[in-house]
């Protein structure tokens, strides 16, 4: 089961294929393996897996049903349309949180709030699981590039990326103190960037907590949030689930 774009970007769902998106519950969810610096891993599983397209314009990180989703790029879709999604989303959703049992949730910060959606869907297969919301906060453009400044005065990036990280801080000068969006950042420069900051003290210590978000592509993020959570004291161990999986071939 995937999806079609029409001639409008308006993305409907299609159960005789699995173009852009694959949604069936056989296939679903597919489970992902991210590094942490605290050298231990993070475990993400993903909704639905985002398939290629020919179309050049899908080649980005992103995918026609999140930009639908978030009104973004100029796609649409109908609530008709996504109440379609619901059967498999449910029954997949319902598989990933059967896979361990969890203290906490906690979205990823954004503008959108897919990710907060997601996380309340999945707190509901869980008794007594808590959303947490402003735990994790969005560092500013000032922040990171003060960062980036520093570690181009300490040579720690390769030579072959110190025009573009020249050309991210002067981007973001012309922004100052904005929230910082990855979405703008290439995938070379992504991993030397941290995007989150800890918003409070934590709540509580030694917890289980699952990560949630929208989109996995570097997972920078999510690692980020993970290296956050282990160093505050607040988890003692981490995984991740997001709507949609990274292009390419998971680890399971």
């Amino acid at each position: 089961m995937g999806i079609d774009v029409s001639a409008t970007k308006e993305v409907q769902f299609n159960g005789t294929h699995q173009k852009l998106v694959d949604t069936s519950v056989t296939n679903n969810p597919r489970r992902h393996v991210l590094n942490l610096d605290a050298a231990a891993q993070l475990s993400v599983q993903s909704i639905f897996r985002r398939r290629n397209s020919s179309d050049k314009q899908d080649k980005r990180d992103g995918n026609p049903l999140i930009y639908a989703l978030k009104r973004t790029n100029g796609y649409t879709i109908t609530l008709d349309e996504m109440m379609r999604f619901r059967p498999s989303f449910q029954g997949i959703l319902e598989r990933a949180m059967n896979q361990a049992n969890y203290d906490a949730i906690v979205p990823m910060p954004s503008s959108h709030p897919i990710a907060l959606m997601l996380a309340k869907r999945a707190a509901r297969y869980q008794l007594g699981l808590e959303v947490w919301t402003g735990f994790l906060a969005k560092r500013t453009t000032t922040e990171a590039a003060q960062d980036l400044s520093a570690m181009l005065a300490a040579r720690q990036f390769p030579k072959e990326l110190v025009a573009e990280v020249r050309a991210l801080i002067a981007t973001w000068a012309a922004t100052p103190n904005a929230p910082l969006a990855l979405k703008h950042v290439g995938a070379k420069l992504r991993p030397y960037i941290k995007p989150l900051k800890l918003a409070g003290p934590p709540p509580r210590k030694n917890l289980s907590i699952l990560l949630v978000d929208d989109l996995l592509a570097t997972g920078t993020t999510l690692k980020t949030a993970a290296d956050i959570l282990i160093a505050s004291g607040c988890a003692a161990s981490v995984d991740g689930l997001c709507l949609l999986s990274p292009k390419g071939r998971p680890r399971h």
